[in-house]
């Protein structure tokens, strides 16, 4: 016979109310079913495990032994099926987020005061997004990551944050800033590029090639922050997200509008379908959205 852990649950009742019919209202079960299966769990031990004494039930010497473990066993398997909880002001957890330096520039210093705030004893631990971002997802190297392009689709779930687009950039005292902003000048200025992935394969690129027109590359870097330092001190352009151009971030640095058209894109954040149900990441999850208004 099987294992079923249903025939456990019948002797622990038994055992805890000395009877058929306490047991029987405490599973929410009919008598004679309660009765069937202390029957079959008696020829599965090989024992009567109880005997009528007036009007309740007297455990036999067997069932007073096995009381103690079936009682843990079963507060044990509550244990395993239960919802686990996240309480972030106690939990002590490591969470990867993967991130470009767009992300960790804009994004991150908000979620990072709000985990903070909220569970002082939590762990962020930022990891650079690039081409195995899905890989390292899947494999639980990473919990989470921002994501730029396109969504992936199953297995993975993909939440929009806002959308963005991209300005002109330059030092605040450049040249380009004199008169008017033709196309033929942006494209003679030399600029700074930012290329994450395939150099090629940016979309400014792409609506550059749509028109037939090339402009003239004088950087390119993977590093938003490195190409914004590089643009202070040179006569280089730039087009780059809106958000890396406010605030402190811009500092010594001005935006334009560009003489193109550059479609914007979503920017979201990605993560694997086996974490879903993982509260501690839903937390996370949550925390990253409000710090955008994503919710």
């Amino acid at each position: 016979m099987k294992p079923d852990l249903n025939l456990l649950l019948v002797f622990d009742a038994v055992s805890r109310f000395g009877s058929v019919t306490a047991a029987a209202d405490h599973l929410a079960l009919s008598q004679p079913a309660v009765s069937h299966a202390l029957n079959r769990l008696r020829v599965v031990l090989e024992d009567p495990l109880f005997t009528r004494n007036g009007r309740g039930m007297v455990p036999t010497p067997r069932a007073l032994v096995l009381q103690g473990p079936v009682r843990d066993l079963l507060e044990q398997a509550g244990v395993l099926l239960s919802r686990p909880e996240f309480a972030p002001d106690t939990a002590r957890r490591t969470f990867s987020i993967g991130a470009s330096d767009y992300s960790a520039l804009t994004l991150l210093p908000d979620v990072i005061a709000a985990v903070q705030r909220d569970a002082p004893q939590v762990t962020l631990q930022i990891q650079s997004a690039g081409a195995d971002t899905l890989a390292r997802l899947a494999s639980g190297a990473l919990d989470l990551s921002y994501w730029g392009t396109q969504a992936p689709g199953h297995p993975h779930h993909y939440w929009k944050l806002f959308d963005e687009h991209y300005v002109g950039v330059a030092r605040t005292d450049h040249p380009i800033f004199a008169g008017d902003l033709t196309l033929a000048r942006y494209l003679e200025t030399p600029h700074a590029m930012v290329s994450l992935r395939d150099p090629g394969a940016n979309v400014i690129e792409s609506a550059l090639k749509e028109r037939a027109v090339v402009r003239r590359v004088g950087l390119v870097t993977g590093s938003f922050a490195a190409c914004m330092a590089s643009l202070r001190r040179s006569d280089m352009i730039a087009n780059l997200p809106s958000r890396l151009c406010v605030g402190g971030l811009a500092e010594g640095l001005r935006v334009f509008a560009l003489p193109l058209d550059i479609p914007g894109y979503g920017y979201g954040l990605i993560w694997h379908a086996r974490t879903v149900a993982d509260p501690g990441l839903a937390w996370l999850r949550g925390i990253i959205m409000r710090a955008v208004g994503g919710i």
